[in-house]
């Protein structure tokens, strides 16, 4: 398979082989592809964990389990932390 790249693609691979991190210049996509792998094997997971936390907030919210809150001070409680 042979793929077409732009000059600013080609430009990194080519920093990634000066700089040793990759053996080849075929090593560079077929990391690019494993990582894209990963990525769309991860982000259901972490896209379902999201709305389970905000679904949680919700719940908080309508059951009145908030408090009322300043910016400032959680700024400060945080910078302290």
């Amino acid at each position: 398979m042979a793929i077409k790249l732009p000059a600013h693609l080609k430009r990194y691979i080519q920093q990634k082989l000066d700089s040793g991190e990759y053996p080849t210049e075929d090593a560079v996509p077929r990391r690019a592809v494993a990582v894209m792998r990963y990525v769309e094997r991860t982000l259901p997971s972490v896209q379902e964990d999201l709305r389970r936390e905000l679904q949680l907030g919700l719940d908080d919210v309508e059951r009145s389990r908030v408090a009322a809150w300043d910016l400032h001070e959680m700024r400060d409680r945080i910078r302290a932390s």
